[in-house]
């Protein structure tokens, strides 16, 4: 059985092209994009919490690596900011426990439903594959 696709040498050699022209680099910009967004939003989110959340902000910190984007909660440098974030049913100074967080899951979750994800992925593929 044999099957021919008509193109298929032609878009063998554009996503060849596309590889070796910059695809890659497209796609970290469109992570950039993404995760500094969510993560910006998740910051105003947090300070307009106030209190241990508003003192959280700055623990929401993002990383860009050539695959993905990655947004952290740096509980290290900011011991209180998982309380903030998750709550506690021991430490009265928090929020009561959630497991669907107060600001960070929140925002991630609205993120995610929005256009601006398809947006960067789209800009990162027009960009490697312009008409």
């Amino acid at each position: 059985m044999r099957i021919d696709w008509d193109g298929l040498t032609d878009f063998d050699l554009d996503l060849s092209k596309a590889i070796s022209g910059g695809i890659d680099r497209a796609i970290a910009v469109a992570n950039a994009k993404i995760v500094s967004l969510a993560a910006v939003a998740a910051r105003a989110k947090a300070s307009g919490m106030g209190g241990v959340a508003a003192k959280s902000a700055p623990a929401v910190s993002y990383k860009v690596e050539l695959s993905r984007g990655v947004i952290q909660l740096d509980g290290e440098t900011f011991p209180w900011a998982l309380g903030a974030e998750f709550g506690s049913s021991r430490f009265k100074q928090f929020a009561p426990w959630t497991r669907g967080g107060y600001f960070l899951m929140p925002t991630l979750k609205e993120q995610r439903q929005t256009e601006h994800w398809e947006e960067a992925l789209d800009d990162a593929l027009s960009e490697a594959f312009p008409r």
